[in-house]
């Protein structure tokens, strides 16, 4: 595999985009293509590309105009644009708007295209760098967050470990980044009930009635959620989602004007958990969803049926002993100590913070000796070695 710098290049004449190679080959690994459209098939097929060179002048659509598309879908890679004499106040305005890293006028001295393209991919390394080290700092806080919600709250992180579980089988058709956010805003979604009252998330956990106090708090949870995560830098989407989400109420038709998909996903996988909480099956749950008039998304339901095997039945549930957990199994009940105690929910993938509890009640005779677990996860391994990065991985798997 080539170490030079990917770059690519789109000119409607051909002579010029042959040049273009001729000179750059040596130092970056150049790709080409004569239709921007085509380009743009490209960028998704052949990514990531460091820098994204245009000309101006193009039939399809301008270089502003391709360059400021090709920001939407890969905004990593640096953008330049080759303009003429005729097109530079249009070009300068291009670069204003932030669409453009670097204009160049024709003709353009090798040496000098070279430079550019050099300083334009050292702009692209700080700007995956900077990105890279931002997630992993993102992804460690969150990932800390959540371990926090578990202990303090095992039926909210049940839950929304669930609800999480449910919208990842659904939001394979979103673009890999909303994917993430949705299911992110699952998770955060159940964050508000470490403000409640023990025995008053009980009961809603449960199921059991509440009283108009309990039900007051109840309503309040989703403003809680978007409180305590409305700070934390680059998670504005899952705060709009949560706040489209605040807007549709289980089994009710949203108030929402033109949900977006990562809405509609969330709706459903939050209101399957709810009814299945509530003793249905998952062939009754979808049944129930799909004669609603809450106005689910009916292929989504469709997609989602599929994926759990409906009318089938669900996963299959094995039991085994309680000493005999791993990391990476998936509880089919509640773990609970003998004196009534919820650790986790049925759903919480068993982590290695949990693994531990888990192990320091069994010397003390404080678990049952049996546990149900999924089938699929019994047979899950894991090496000593790296079983924190496949708890931090799965974290925010997207």
């Amino acid at each position: 595999m080539s170490e030079r710098p990917r770059i690519l290049c789109v000119d409607d004449e051909i002579h010029v985009l042959e040049s273009l190679k001729l000179t750059l080959r040596k130092d970056f690994d150049v790709r080409a293509s004569t239709s921007a459209a085509k380009a743009l098939e490209m960028l998704e097929s052949m990514g990531p590309f460091a820098v994204v060179v245009s000309d101006m002048r193009m039939p399809e659509m301008s270089g502003a105009e391709f360059l400021a598309q090709v920001r939407e879908r890969a905004p990593d890679s640096v953008r330049v644009l080759l303009t003429g004499q005729a097109d530079l106040p249009s070009s300068i305005a291009a670069v204003n708007e932030g669409q453009i890293y670097r204009f160049l006028t024709k003709p353009c001295a090798a040496p000098r295209l070279r430079e550019v393209l050099r300083d334009a991919v050292e702009q692209y390394r700080l700007i995956v760098s900077e990105r890279v080290l931002l997630d992993q700092t993102l992804k460690g806080s969150i990932e800390a967050l959540f371990q926090v919600l578990a202990i303090a709250s095992p039926p909210a992180f049940g839950r929304g470990h669930r609800i999480k579980a449910y919208a990842a089988r659904m939001a394979q058709v979103l673009p890999p980044r909303q994917r993430t956010y949705v299911q992110l805003a699952a998770m955060f979604s159940q964050i508000g009930f470490i403000t409640l009252p023990p025995e008053t998330a009980e009961k809603l956990y449960n199921g059991a009635p509440l009283d108009l106090e309990e039900q007051a708090m109840v309503r309040k949870l989703p403003g809680t959620a978007q409180r305590l995560i409305r700070r934390i830098p680059r998670l504005e989407p899952v705060v709009a989602l949560l706040d489209q989400l605040d807007a549709s109420p289980p089994f009710e038709p949203t108030t929402v004007e033109s949900p977006a998909p990562g809405l509609q996903v969330l709706r459903v996988a939050r209101d399957f958990e709810m009814l299945e909480e509530r003793g249905h099956t998952p062939t009754e749950a979808m049944r129930i969803l799909e004669r609603s008039d809450a106005g689910y998304d009916g292929g989504l339901l469709s997609g989602f049926a599929g994926e759990l095997g409906i009318p089938s039945g669900a996963d299959a549930v094995t039991t085994i002993p309680t000493a005999e957990v791993r990391v990476g199994m998936v509880l089919a009940e509640d773990l609970r100590t003998s004196h009534g105690i919820l650790l986790a929910s049925r759903g919480m993938e068993i982590s290695d913070h949990l693994l531990e509890r888990i192990e320091n009640l069994l010397r003390t005779r404080q678990l049952r000796p049996t546990l149900k677990v999924l089938a699929d996860d019994t047979a899950t391994t894991h090496d000593a070695e790296g079983v924190g990065e496949h708890e931090q991985a799965r974290a925010l798997r997207g």
